[in-house]
């Protein structure tokens, strides 16, 4: 009886673990989408008052002129990838660590 016991609690924590792993793949790709977003949208910005800062005629007259913004977008939507792709801005804790009541991480030792 005591087997079967000790079989269904390492079935739960295995599921538990499953669980968990998927949230965190979760919360790491919406942070990757939402980083790659905010950093083109930003890129672009900092793009088009480049554009306008220099204000130079001849460059509106160039026919390249809407790839400056258009590459630092680009630019920036990288830096966001790369920034996000650790989970930074995710808020997800690793799989299998737990808070204390002090708020210091101990890991679960099984």
């Amino acid at each position: 009886m005591n087997l079967n016991a000790n079989a269904v609690l390492l079935i739960a924590k295995t599921d538990n673990l499953v669980e968990q792993l998927q949230r965190a793949e979760a919360a790491r790709t919406r942070s990757i989408i939402l980083s790659m977003l905010v950093g083109s949208i930003f890129g672009w910005a900092i793009g088009v008052g480049q554009l306008l800062i220099i204000g130079s005629w001849d460059l509106f007259m160039w026919a390249w002129m809407p790839l400056i913004p258009f590459y630092s977008a680009l630019g920036w939507a990288l830096f966001g990838m790369i920034m996000s792709g650790s989970g930074v801005f995710s808020h997800s804790k690793p799989a299998g660590q737990t808070v204390t009541e002090k708020g210091y991480p101990q890991r679960d030792v099984a």
